[in-house]
C-alpha cells in the first residue's frame, strides 16, 4: 500500500509525517537529548535572519551574500594577512615547499624564484632546482643546483647508491 502525505504538524507542508506528527525536516528541531533545539542568527552580510536546524553554525543566509562576504575577506582585510610578499608552507611528494608571490601576484616556489634571481633569466620547463643537501626548506643560492629532469634523477639514484637512503625526487 503506497504511503500517503499527511500535513506536518510544524511547517504545515505536505509530506510523509506520521500522522499529527513531523517531517523529517522538523523533526530535529523538537527539543530532545539527541536532537539540537534550531537557533536563530543573521546573515553577516545582509542582517536576514537564518534558522539553524543542525549543530553547524552557518554565516550567510545564500550563496550571494557567502561569495560577497568571503571576497572581503582577501588580503589586508582577512584575519591571517602577514603583509604583502609573505610566504606560505605547502606539502608537495612528501616533502615542505616554501611558496611565495611574484612581482604578477601568482603563488610560485620559492626555490625556483632565487634560482631564476640568480641566473638572470626564467627557468625553462625542462629544468628542475634540485636542493643540494636535500632540505626543501633551505633555499640559499649555494644550496640549489639547476638540472635537467634525467639528470635530477641520477643524482638522487646516485644518493641512495652512496649513503644507503631513498630519496623521493623533489
Amino acid at each position: 500500500m503506497p504511503r500517503k502525505k499527511v500535513q506536518c504538524a510544524e511547517c504545515h507542508k505536505l509530506c510523509f509525517a506520521a500522522k499529527g506528527g513531523s517531517c523529517r525536516n522538523c523533526a530535529p528541531m523538537r527539543s530532545r537529548s539527541s536532537r539540537p533545539v534550531p537557533i536563530v542568527t543573521a546573515c553577516v552580510e545582509c542582517g536576514e535572519k537564518i534558522t539553524n536546524k543542525t549543530r553547524w553554525m552557518r554565516k550567510y543566509c545564500s550563496e550571494p551574500c557567502r561569495t560577497k562576504g568571503r571576497k572581503k575577506l582577501t588580503g589586508p582585510a582577512a584575519p591571517a594577512w602577514k603583509g604583502e610578499g609573505h610566504s606560505y608552507r605547502k606539502w608537495k611528494r612528501g616533502r615542505l615547499h616554501l611558496y611565495v608571490r611574484d612581482v604578477d601576484g601568482k603563488w610560485r616556489p620559492e626555490h625556483r624564484m632565487i634560482a631564476e634571481k640568480a641566473m638572470g633569466r626564467p627557468l625553462k620547463r625542462s629544468e628542475v632546482v634540485h636542493h643540494i643537501n636535500c632540505n626543501s626548506l633551505d633555499n640559499r643560492n649555494e644550496n640549489l643546483l639547476i638540472c635537467t629532469v634525467p639528470y635530477h634523477t641520477w643524482l638522487h639514484g646516485e644518493y641512495s647508491r652512496q649513503f644507503g637512503k631513498t630519496l623521493g625526487v623533489h
